[in-house]
């Protein structure tokens, strides 16, 4: 939030600025709402694209797609892993199907 007080010069820009900042605070998220990307997924679970495309397909990993791009929930992914369907051993991964 910006400090309002010391800006006197222009009344209607403050409100602009004002107005402006309220839309940026509404807009931000929780970070367990953040967006992940599949190469971000990926990434942070240490498993391939393919793992992540049988975790999709097994409907283990709920995912949107926008425009032919699959964005998942950080959310979604922290309830996977607390639901045990996936963990790491070493360097790789187990997925349990049931």
């Amino acid at each position: 939030m910006l400090n309002y007080c010391n800006i006197q010069t222009y009344p209607e820009l403050v409100d602009v600025l004002k107005h402006i900042d309220e839309r940026v605070a509404a807009a931000s998220c929780p970070p367990e709402h953040d967006i992940w990307d599949n190469k971000k997924l990926c990434a942070e679970l240490s498993i391939s694209v393919r793992t992540a495309a049988y975790l999709r397909s097994k409907k283990l990993l709920p995912y949107h797609k926008i425009e032919g791009l699959i964005f998942y929930l950080k959310s979604d992914v922290l309830d996977m892993l607390k639901k045990n369907r996936i963990e790491s051993i070493g360097n790789k991964v187990r997925i349990k199907t049931k």
